[in-house]
């Protein structure tokens, strides 16, 4: 709560008390950041408020000094304490509330070192908008050290630097800056006789609880307080800008952000041209009706049968709500920041309560276009007004969440679904999955949104929550396999499950977070599917472009199909050269094999697979398979009459390589030719494959003709095919390209062998 210098108090007496409760007086007390604050209510009906930042100086028995305290930090600082995630670095949310924090630093410290300073701006991170809020927070990571010291330089030339000391348990931290602030405020106050206590808050937001301090007790904050709060003059650092330059750089931006948002004249007067109201409805069924149309939209119904001023509370909260849609919309047909649609209640709806088994009379229903409740809260749309006041906040979001889980159960547990609609909701992007998908999953912790957010739903267990169980949907999902794998009829809902399922992006994840890639025998299934369409699925793709992006949050992103099979094989193949899914090794290299040929060997996957075998080239049946692989990836590249560097240029074009640079692509073939190569002459005495091999070697050298690992390869594999002559002279270059590498006595070694014919 900001500092109070002048304060008007309103103390508002709810129905949960009887009208002529009356307040004891006494002391009450809060704790806000690092202050301590007294409400104190007279005998005769009148209050004041004090804040206590200060020192008591005993000068004499009976002569005091109150000295102002000075080390009160502008930072609040909350350590969290969830599962530490990475032991060298900690998560750091900071809450971004003003145009620009040029001025504002963050460093790091060990005990005995330097401390190292960054601007918040000059950090970045992932930066997250507040609903319901003009700030915004800024997450980024820090190297996890002994103390946290914070710089301001609101008050320049002078920087206040405030120092914490990090705990080593902490999992990520909450930082928030506050300005000094001498603002006249309105608080509303709900007073408890029980527990003598009062709840005081502005606009409800940033609560204090007071209780009646009879026990001089000290009162403790959830806040961390800084173990050091100093004031430097002209403060700075290595690398640091000067003031002026930042000044400079603050002043252009805003004069950018002023030029680009002054609306030009004609647009100001179409603005003034159109209204919008919500519509009014005399009854539930015409609400619902009203809100078919938009899917998106929910209905409030506000009980209050028995309020006095209920018609007048609720156009009063209607006019509110039509402001503040209308100052967010750009036309007379833009309503879509328009989320809610309302409906006050009366005796004849009345059933609405008892069906839906709620006893309160003064309660808030929420329904979804299709008439469906989807959350109830007891109180007024004035009392919860942050809620649903709003075009977008996170309540809207936790609503939309909810009416996913509503909708998809309403498919999944209804016995009598077609395969069809049943792939409809398993193909959606619900939005109940952002809970999982989310880029900082922390931001759904309850300490961050309890912090930062007052529109969250705090009462959760009055939203719909989903019912389909992971088995339920994993046993429709494998008949739905079950019946495409007999029919192999091309759909595109069912590539849609099967391409994120692969994936490991799917329902089974992020709606149930079930782990694995082959650990699921339904994957080899989807699998049979895909190959058996591939080039239908392939032509499809032609005629309908895939992004490269996710361009909306609320859009269904699939990448191309062989991307997804690419990614599904490599993060398979590392269980399958796992020794503990040797039960998957057989299987899975039978499907990867399959998709190798179905993609022309393309480079990416043909890679991995290479390098997996690679780890266990001790076993024939791995390296007939390794040298199999590679000869057939190889004659799909270098065949035909054209040049080397032609045919590399084709295949570079024509498939989605692992490199993306034409010239990294040439020297990765090089490097891959010779591995290849040198695996033979090392492991093989197979006089076909030796052939081979030396072509390998050979066309390794066309592409990088001074390389002395690919003469020293190509030497070898000359000596043991019996071509001595040929070896002995290729081995003198391994020894003069090699001059000066690491290498190079080996080198001398063999061709000195090579030339006595006693190289082994």
């Amino acid at each position: 709560m900001k500092k109070l210098i002048t304060v008007v108090i309103s103390i508002i007496s709810t129905s949960f008390f009887a009208q002529n409760t009356k307040i004891e007086a006494g002391v009450y007390k809060a704790k806000s950041n690092q202050e301590d604050i007294s409400l104190v209510i007279e005998a005769n009906n009148t209050f004041h408020v004090s804040v206590i930042s200060g020192d008591i100086e005993n000068i004499n028995d009976s002569i005091v000094n109150l000295n102002s305290r000075t080390n009160f930090s502008n930072f609040k600082v909350t350590f969290l304490y969830n599962k530490i995630e990475n032991e060298d670095a900690i998560n750091v949310i900071y809450k971004k509330e003003y145009e620009s924090n040029e001025t504002i630093y963050i460093g790091t410290q060990n005990q005995n070192e330097e401390p190292l300073f960054n601007s918040i701006d000059e950090i970045g991170g992932n930066t997250i908008a507040i609903a319901n809020d003009q700030a915004e927070n800024v997450i980024f990571e820090i190297k996890r050290t002994d103390f946290l010291i914070l710089a301001s330089e609101e008050d320049f030339p002078k920087t206040q630097l405030s120092k914490f000391k990090i705990p080593e348990n902490a999992s990520a931290i909450l930082i928030s800056f506050e300005r000094k602030r001498n603002n006249v405020i309105n608080l509303k106050a709900l007073y408890n006789p029980k527990k003598k206590s009062l709840i005081v808050s502005e606009k409800g937001r940033d609560p204090l609880v007071f209780y009646l301090n009879d026990k001089n007790e000290e009162l403790k904050s959830n806040l961390e307080k800084a173990i050091k709060v100093e004031v430097q003059e002209n403060w700075t650092y290595l690398g640091k800008k000067d003031r002026k330059t930042v000044d400079d750089e603050i002043e252009a931006r805003n004069l950018n952000k002023d030029i680009a948002a002054t609306p030009a004249e004609d647009e100001m007067e179409e603005k003034k041209q159109f209204e919008f109201h919500h519509v009014r409805n005399n009854s539930f069924k015409a609400a619902i009706a009203n809100i078919a149309k938009s899917p998106k939209k929910f209905l409030v119904v506000n009980f209050d049968l028995k309020s006095k001023n209920l018609k007048s509370e609720f156009d009063s909260f209607i006019a509110i709500s039509e402001k503040a849609v209308y100052d967010n919309m750009d036309s007379g047909d833009n309503d879509e920041n328009s989320k809610f649609e309302y409906y006050l209640a009366s005796e004849k709806d009345k059933k609405m309560l008892s069906n839906n088994k709620i006893k309160s009379e003064k309660e808030i229903l929420v329904y979804n276009s299709a008439g469906d409740l989807v959350y109830h809260t007891p109180g007024s749309l004035n009392d919860k007004s942050t809620l649903f006041i709003d075009s977008y906040n996170y309540g809207y979001k936790e609503l939309t969440i909810a009416n996913d889980a509503l909708l998809f159960d309403k498919v999944m547990l209804d016995n009598k679904s077609t395969n069809e609609q049943l792939l409809k909701v398993l193909a959606e992007d619900h939005k109940f999955k952002f809970k999982n998908k989310n880029l900082n999953d922390s931001l759904n912790t309850p300490e961050i949104l309890d912090t930062y957010a007052d529109d969250i739903i705090k009462d959760k267990q009055n939203l719909y929550t989903l019912a389909t169980t992971y088995k339920v949907a994993a046993t429709k999902c494998g008949k739905i396999v079950g019946d495409y794998k007999k029919s192999n009829k091309y759909n595109e809902d069912f590539l849609i499950v099967a391409s994120q399922e692969l994936i490991n992006n799917g329902f089974s994840k992020t709606i149930f977070n079930q782990e694995g890639y082959t650990s699921k025998e339904i994957d080899f299934e989807l699998l049979d599917y895909i190959f058996t369409n591939f080039s239908i699925i392939q032509e499809h793709e032609k005629s309908k472009p895939v992004k490269d992006y996710d361009e909306s949050f609320d859009a269904v992103y699939t990448p191309s199909i062989s991307v997804v099979l690419d990614n599904y094989f490599r993060e398979a193949s590392k269980a399958v050269y796992n020794p503990d899914q040797k039960s998957v090794e057989k299987k899975m290299r039978v499907y990867y094999k399959k998709y190798l040929t179905l993609s022309g060997f393309s480079s990416a996957p043909t890679q991995d697979y290479l390098q997996g075998l690679e780890k266990e080239l001790e076993t024939i049946e791995n390296q007939k398979d390794y040298f199999s692989t590679y000869q057939q990836y190889f004659n799909t590249i270098v065949s035909g009459n054209v040049s080397l560097i032609e045919k590399l240029d084709k295949y570079f074009t024509a498939s989605e390589a692992s490199v993306s640079s034409w010239l990294d692509f040439k020297l990765e073939f090089s490097n891959n030719a010779n591995n290849a190569a040198w695996n033979v002459a090392l492991k093989s005495n197979d006089q076909n494959l030796m052939l081979e091999a030396i072509k390998w070697s050979e066309t390794s050298l066309q592409i990088a003709p001074e390389n002395h690992y690919y003469y020293d390869t190509l030497a070898r594999l000359y000596y043991k095919n019996g071509q001595r002559e040929k070896a002995v002279s290729t081995q003198q270059k391994a020894v003069t390209f090699g001059e000066g590498s690491e290498n190079i006595e080996e080198y001398k070694d063999v061709f000195e062998k090579m030339k006595n014919g006693t190289f082994q």
